[in-house]
Formats: structure tokens, sequence, C-alpha cells
């Protein structure tokens, strides 16, 4: 299985170099996420906003940890969609591969985006300057 992935990102590099431009897209994409949200989490013995509902209490508060599941989200979603789009472009071919590569990318930079508007929260809150 592992020879099958290699042979397809092989044939990746050689034939597909827009499959190949979009995964270091999504890698650098992700790589620079996942550095802006490590450069803004703080650690604090405060109970810190993360999630707003509509039903029953408009915000909900967490510990700071929680932020670093941004970050392991981030990671899973560039490795893993990395690895379907190989297995994607042998099977279903260029366009989904493609596709699928760019709806990542959108799947990221919306995670960066909810997680900057929490942090934006907590900031005008008074819970982290």
């Amino acid at each position: 299985m592992v020879r099958e992935y290699i042979n397809n990102f092989k044939d990746i590099v050689k034939n597909h170099k827009s499959i190949l431009i979009a995964m270091v897209a999504l890698f650098l994409v992700s790589l620079v996420a996942v550095v802006i949200l490590l450069l803004n989490i703080h650690p604090s013995n405060l109970q810190v906003w993360f999630r707003y509902a509509n039903f029953g209490e408009s915000f909900y508060r967490t510990n700071w940890i929680y932020f670093v599941s941004f970050v392991v989200e981030i990671f899973i979603v560039c490795v893993a969609n990395n690895l379907i789009a190989i297995k994607f472009t042998a099977s279903k071919g260029k366009v989904m591969s493609l596709a699928f590569l760019v709806a990542s990318i959108f799947i990221v930079i919306f995670t960066l985006i909810v997680a900057i508007n929490l942090f934006g929260i907590n900031k005008e809150a008074g819970i982290w300057t």
C-alpha cells in the first residue's frame, strides 16, 4: 500500500504539475496557519471563550488548551487530504483531485478565520492581551 502511494506520487511529480502545485499550496497554507495559531495561543489559568451559539448560553468557556485542537485539525487536514488527493489522482482523475485540494485549502483558511475570531473575542474580553 505504501509502495502504491509512492508510485502514484512519482506519477504526480512527472505528469501532473498542477496537482503537485496544489499539494504544495495546501502544505504552505497549513504551515502558515499553524504558525499564526501557535503565536496567538497564550497559556492562562483563566477560562477562555471558545464557542458561540444561539441556543442556551451565548458563549461557552473552557481551558486555553482547546485552541491547540485547531492546530491538530489543520495538521490532520494537510496530511490526510494530500494522501487522499494522491489516491484520487490515480483512481478518479486529475480534475477530482484538484477540486479536492482546492476545497481542502478553503477548509484550512476557514479554520484559521474561526480561530482568529475566537482569539479576538478573548482579547476584547481582556482574557488575553
